[in-house]
């Protein structure tokens, strides 16, 4: 999911299969496989989060999405400094990128970005994660 490149879902698909009796049989024993099988079934989003991880703004923005449980979501930050490694293996586009010296949250869906936001709110409606009462 985190690179988009379809011959690692394909492998990722035939595991599955050899891991699914295992799985049916004792679900509890391999949650993280079923979490992974739920990530690799269905569509799939993905959050860049363009900013300097130390800052305030970042982790406002990345706050919501460890709070919730969101087995379809890829999330990675983008450090404005650059990390040329990350951005060849995901992919990124160049585009991904702090807007007017905020943080930002590009929210994709299956590799189709919505509007960039920097605003928290809007990051969790776009993901349709609600906002917990205090």
């Amino acid at each position: 999911m985190l690179t988009g490149d379809a011959s690692f879902q394909q492998r990722a698909k035939r595991l599955a299969s050899l891991f699914a009796g295992v799985a049916g049989r004792s679900p509890a024993s391999c949650t993280f496989f079923c979490s992974g099988f739920l990530a690799g079934t269905g569509p799939s989003e993905q959050v860049v989060i363009a900013g300097d991880p130390r800052s305030a703004d970042t982790r406002e923005l990345i706050e919501p999405l460890q709070a919730a449980f969101l087995p379809n979501v890829t999330v990675l930050l983008r450090d404005p400094r650059g990390d040329p490694v990350l951005d060849r293996i995901a992919g990124l586009p160049s585009s991904h990128r702090e807007l007017d010296g905020k943080a930002t949250a590009y929210v994709c869906r299956d590799h189709t970005c919505k509007s960039p936001t920097t605003d928290p709110a809007q990051m969790r409606s776009l993901l349709g994660i609600e906002e917990k009462e205090e």
